[in-house]
């Protein structure tokens, strides 16, 4: 098979031997480093790297060679664009990735710097990153002869800065791809294989309103924990008249809070539980889910497959992933306005309704089986072509600027 700058496209079923000659993982990083992907990766499922260092398996089909992952110079003020990662697309069809070297106070601290901040770089950029390969393996088989470059974010939103590619957006003219969690986990393989032994009957569920998650969401301070949604949320679950209704608790305070009487005041709000598994959400026949700093990316789609009836509190500020228009309103989803004010009710009409909240998560549920990993490849493809077309122009600058000749490497990762 083909090799491309960067990835040696290999099936994930087989165990695979470390190539002679070639720069591989293991030889770029020392074990320190190694210590720290086994820390921020495998735990996640996202890569599993053998005791003896020689060979790399993954649910992901690619054997990275992250030795070819260029680093170059801060361009964000060149290009007036936002933009820290990029995918170059040849006419052969080989691909290669690049990442923006960050100076020292531009706005994004934790990607790649001088001083590398190791953990920080791999665990944010390159589990979101690399899945694209999967993306554009495929783009040079179905558009031979096309080149261009494809701005990317890698994050949980993207940014008002032309037209790039991004997982989840509140832009219009932001183009969404299949995320990576979507990706890692092979269309959520792992989950349906769960459901096959463990989902319950719609008879046997309980007529109740469960929602567990992390505590994320926008905030300006510590102190204004009260009015993130999610937390107005628990909140509304202790206040309707109806709370047998409701189970709604926050189950992770991540490290965006700090202030440690904050998180004391939190824990002791009443609004934690220990963690569930994701299957868990099968004995119950109404699911909510409400947007954390972006869209919940897993969290939606889990709750699609369980066929309960899915109830999606409208995004305050407008994000979306590239499935969302395939929502429809009180077919596969019910609609829920962003300040509550129509939940409880909601529920109510449910309840009263037990067939048609049956047939509306059946529906979510084929709609979350029908977006397999295939489909939505293939559905990315035009997708990456109109990126391309796009940013003809910034093409033709960063060519003109030589950034991605060899000379124009500030290091290898």
């Amino acid at each position: 098979m083909k090799v491309n700058q960067g990835f040696q496209i290999i099936p994930p079923e087989k165990e695979i031997t470390q190539p002679s000659g070639s720069t591989y993982l293991m030889d770029v990083f020392d074990n320190e480093l190694l210590e720290l992907i086994d820390e921020h990766l495998i735990k996640h499922g996202y890569f599993r790297i053998h005791e003896h260092g020689q060979e790399l398996l993954h649910r992901y089909p690619y054997f990275i060679n992250l030795h070819e992952i260029r680093i170059i110079p801060s361009i964000d003020k060149l290009l007036d664009r936002q933009i820290t990662q990029f995918v170059k697309v040849d006419s052969d069809g080989s691909f290669s990735f690049f990442i923006a070297r960050v100076e020292e106070g531009d706005k994004y601290p934790f990607l790649l710097n001088d001083e590398l901040n190791v953990s920080q770089t791999v665990k944010l950029i390159l589990p979101r990153f690399l899945p694209l390969a999967m993306f554009f393996d495929k783009f040079g088989q179905k558009y031979p002869g096309i080149s261009g470059i494809a701005p990317f974010f890698y994050g949980d939103k993207g940014r008002g800065c032309g037209s790039v590619l991004c997982y989840d957006s509140n832009f219009d003219h932001h183009l969404l791809l299949p995320d990576s969690d979507f990706l890692y986990r092979h269309a959520y393989q792992d989950f349906k294989d769960q459901l096959v032994t463990q989902s319950i009957p719609w008879e046997a569920r309980q007529e109740i309103l469960y929602w567990r998650g992390s505590a994320t969401g926008d905030k300006k301070n510590d102190e204004e924990w009260r009015i993130m949604p999610r937390f107005r949320l628990c909140q509304l679950a202790t206040e309707v008249a109806n709370q047998d209704l409701f189970d709604i608790k926050i189950t992770r305070i991540t490290n965006r809070f700090s202030s440690q009487e904050v998180i004391s005041e939190i824990k002791n709000s009443g609004f934690t539980a220990p963690y569930t598994a994701a299957i868990d959400q099968v004995k119950y026949k109404y699911l909510i889910d409400l947007d954390g700093h972006g869209s919940t990316w897993t969290g939606l789609f889990l709750r699609l497959l369980t066929g309960s009836t899915l109830l999606k509190v409208n995004s305050q500020r407008g994000f979306r992933q590239w499935f969302h228009d395939r929502l429809i309103p009180w077919e596969n989803y019910v609609p829920i306005k962003s300040d509550f004010s129509d939940l409880e009710e909601t529920v109510l009409y449910l309840k009263s309704h037990d067939e048609l909240a049956k047939k509306i998560g059946e529906a979510g549920r084929k709609l979350g089986y029908s977006m397999t990993l295939e489909n939505e490849i293939n559905y990315a493809l035009p997708v990456i072509l109109q990126c391309l077309d796009d940013n003809g122009d910034l093409a033709g600058l960063m060519m003109d600027l030589d950034l991605f000749s060899s000379e124009s490497r500030v290091r290898y990762l």
